[in-house]
């Protein structure tokens, strides 16, 4: 029987300290082996030298023309009036690819910003090994294939266009956590996806929200994403199963 393969994502490194922390916890302690890098957040430059010491972690870029949170914004990394199709009237990143998209957001623009945040995190001393979008954004029209013709430029793995990943099976339940580790210990051959968001249910993060996902079910919400990654039922599950924990560059 073929050992199964599990690729353990987590996603927003630099958009809180608490993330930022959640993170690597779930590295240190736990099953992540990459973590997505979000350029453009506000805690990049404290996290950045931290991610540089974590060896043995694949680390990617978390491509962002979007900032959801209504408390919290993000500006781009180039000067907005280079991407004005991405930015608010206060310039600072549009809250959906959507609004993006309406205020004609095309490859050029996005490609721009994307290979800003490229150069930022490859500034900050990150070997970017991987790019993923945050909130999916290459639905906009010719996005996809300027994404993945800039990941071949740079050398990098473009995650959104990898075949033959399964999402990491787990049914709805009162007990995330134990539906997580039943459907790692039924997982037979082949590589698995498991995407998460930690962060720690902390004042930090007790304000963060938009409408339709108000405070503080974020918070808690993104606890249990951190648990997902660390709790003793899912190590066990990973150990018994005989799971290889892979990063995208063994994919």
């Amino acid at each position: 029987m073929a050992t199964p393969r599990l690729i353990a994502r987590a996603d927003d490194y630099g958009s809180f300290r608490s993330a930022n922390l959640a993170i690597l916890e779930t590295f240190r302690k736990g099953i992540v082996r990459n973590v997505s890098v979000l350029a453009v957040g506000h805690k990049f430059d404290e996290g950045a030298s931290a991610l540089t010491e974590a060896h043995g972690l694949c680390v990617g870029l978390h491509a962002t023309i979007a900032a959801e949170w209504d408390n919290v914004r993000w500006p781009p990394v180039l000067p907005p009036g280079q991407v004005p199709a991405l930015v608010d009237d206060a310039g600072d990143l549009v809250k959906t690819p959507v609004i993006a998209k309406e205020q004609g957001a095309d490859p050029e623009q996005i490609i721009a910003e994307v290979a800003a945040q490229l150069g930022r995190c490859r500034s900050a001393g990150l070997a970017i090994e991987y790019l993923d979008t945050h909130m999916g954004f290459d639905w906009i029209d010719g996005v996809h294939e300027a994404l993945a013709d800039l990941c071949e430029r740079e050398g990098i793995l473009f995650a959104n266009a990898l075949e033959g990943l399964d999402r990491c099976p787990r049914s709805d339940s009162d007990d995330p956590l134990g539906a997580l580790a039943e459907g790692i210990s039924s997982m037979d051959g082949g590589t698995y996806l498991l995407v998460g968001h930690p962060a720690y249910d902390d004042d930090e993060m007790a304000d963060v929200g938009h409408k339709g996902y108000e405070p503080p079910r974020v918070a808690r919400e993104r606890e249990v994403e951190r648990r997902m990654f660390t709790d003793g039922r899912v190590l066990a599950a990973v150990r018994s199963n005989g799971v290889d924990l892979i990063r995208y560059t063994e994919a």
